[in-house]
C-alpha cells in the first residue's frame, strides 16, 4: 500500500511515534524494540553494549519502522541525558519512553533477607532498578513537557506486589517504581502525560537460569503452580507495552498491569476443595491442581 504522495502507508499502531526503551539489547527490552519497530515506531535503544545494540539496528533494516542506537548507562545522568539530546536531536520530539534496564541478573548475588544484605548490595541495586528508572523518567518528561506530551511506561516486578523471600533489595527497588509512577501519573497530566506500569511475572527470555529452574524438581512446580499453569512469553509484555504507547490507552493513566498469568491473584494456600469441574474439559494441564 502507498500513500497519496507515493510513499510506504505505514499503517502500525505506533506509526511514526518516537520512543526511547532503556536495556534495548537483550531479553524483553530486545523483544521490545523489535514489536515497536515492527508496529512502525522510530526506537532508540539505549544500551552498555555497542556490539550488541548496533545488531539489533542491523536486524531490524528494513521494517515498517526503525531503530537506532545509543550507548550509555542508565545509572549514570550523563549518559541519560545526552541519549534523550540524540533523539531530540534526530527527531525534534518524544512520544513515548518504556524505561525497562535492569540490574536482576547481575545484582541477583547481592541481594537476599534484609537483615543479611550489605550496604553496597543494597545501594547497587537500588542504582540500577530505582535510580535507573528515575533518570530515565526525568529527562522523558522534560522532552514530552516541551513537546505536546507522550506516554511513559515503567517495568516493576511481581516482586513490588507480593513478598518474594530473599529479594529484598530488589522488592524495594521495584516498589519504588510503581510509587513513582503514580506520583508521575498524578502531577503530569496536566502536561498530557501518561504513566503506567507494567509488572511481569516470571517470563521466557532465553536465560539458561530460568529453564533450569522451571526444570528443578523442588522449585519448578511451586512456579508453574501460581502462573496458573503457562510461563510467559516476550509478547505477552511486549504487546501490553504496545498498548500502553498507542493512542488507544490515551484514557489509562496510573495503572499497574501484572503480566503474569494470574501469579499475583493467586493464593498460595493449597485447599483440596476445589477440584476440577466434572462436566468440563481441563484447558491447562499444568495449573494448579487445587
Amino acid at each position: 500500500m502507498t500513500s497519496e504522495e507515493g510513499g510506504p502507508d505505514v499503517t502500525g499502531r505506533l506509526a511514526d511515534k518516537v520512543i526511547v526503551v532503556t536495556g534495548g539489547t537483550r531479553g524483553l527490552g530486545r523483544h521490545m524494540v523489535q514489536t515497536f519497530v515492527d508496529e512502525g515506531a522510530h526506537v532508540t535503544l539505549i544500551g552498555r553494549n555497542a556490539d550488541d545494540g548496533n545488531q539489533v539496528v542491523a536486524e531490524l533494516a528494513g521494517r515498517l519502522g526503525s531503530a537506532h542506537f545509543a550507548r550509555g548507562d542508565i545509572s549514570v545522568e550523563a549518559d541519560v541525558a545526552g541519549a534523550f539530546a540524540a533523539v531530540a536531536e534526530r527527531w525534534g520530539r518524544l512520544d513515548g519512553v518504556v524505561a525497562n534496564a535492569s540490574g536482576y541478573q547481575d545484582n541477583a548475588p547481592h541481594d537476599g533477607l534484609l537483615s543479611e544484605m550489605s550496604l553496597d548490595g543494597w545501594n547497587q541495586i537500588i542504582a540500577s532498578d530505582l535510580t535507573g528508572t528515575f533518570l530515565t523518567v526525568k529527562h522523558a518528561l522534560q522532552a514530552m513537557c516541551a513537546g505536546n506530551g507522550g506516554s511513559v511506561v515503567t517495568l516493576a516486578s511481581q516482586h513490588a506486589i507480593r513478598g518474594v523471600n530473599g529479594a529484598a533489595g530488589y522488592s524495594a527497588a521495584k516498589g519504588g517504581v510503581i510509587a513513582l509512577t503514580h506520583n508521575v501519573a498524578s502531577y503530569y497530566a496536566r502536561y498530557d502525560i501518561r504513566c503506567n506500569c507494567i509488572a511481569p511475572g516470571v517470563t521466557r527470555t532465553g536465560g539458561e537460569y530460568l529453564e533450569a529452574l522451571l526444570d528443578h524438581p523442588v522449585q519448578g512446580p511451586p512456579i508453574w503452580d501460581v502462573h496458573l499453569g503457562r510461563v510467559g512469553q516476550p509478547e505477552d509484555v511486549s504487546y501490553a507495552a504496545t498498548y500502553l504507547l498507542a493512542d488507544e490507552s490515551r484514557q489509562v493513566n496510573g495503572v499497574i498491569l501484572p503480566v503474569d498469568g494470574g501469579a499475583v491473584s493467586a493464593s498460595h494456600f493449597r485447599r483440596p476443595v476445589a477440584p476440577d469441574l466434572p462436566q468440563y474439559e481441563r484447558k491447562r494441564t499444568r495449573a494448579p491442581e487445587f
